[in-house]
């Protein structure tokens, strides 16, 4: 018994840390085309450049897909608006910090 749980043990592992490794990099690129093109834009004071599904916030040319998610001109048309995080790491609540 003890070693067929060693054996489910390891499978879980391989399988946690395979489905980690598939997730974006964050990493900041430029964001361009493969012609080498760029599509920015400036709405209400804040650079934004178009790649992939959205717009994405330009920081000094570049942007980091691995960490923000796209937002569309909707969104970026909204006074205040602040591209979300992509949340990362934890287990549920294991990723959040107690209130004490």
């Amino acid at each position: 018994m003890k070693r067929s749980s060693s054996i489910i043990l390891g499978a879980v592992l391989i399988g946690a840390i395979t489905a980690c490794s598939n997730q974006p990099k964050d990493e900041w690129i430029t964001g361009a085309d493969k012609k080498g093109q760029t599509r920015d834009t400036v709405i209400n004071n804040q650079h934004y450049r178009y790649y992939g599904a959205g717009w994405f916030l330009l920081a000094n040319g570049m942007i980091n897909p691995g960490r923000y998610r796209p937002s569309t001109l909707q969104q970026m048309r909204t006074p205040g608006h602040v591209p979300a995080n992509i949340r990362t790491g934890g287990f549920g609540s294991s990723g959040r910090s107690s209130g004490a």
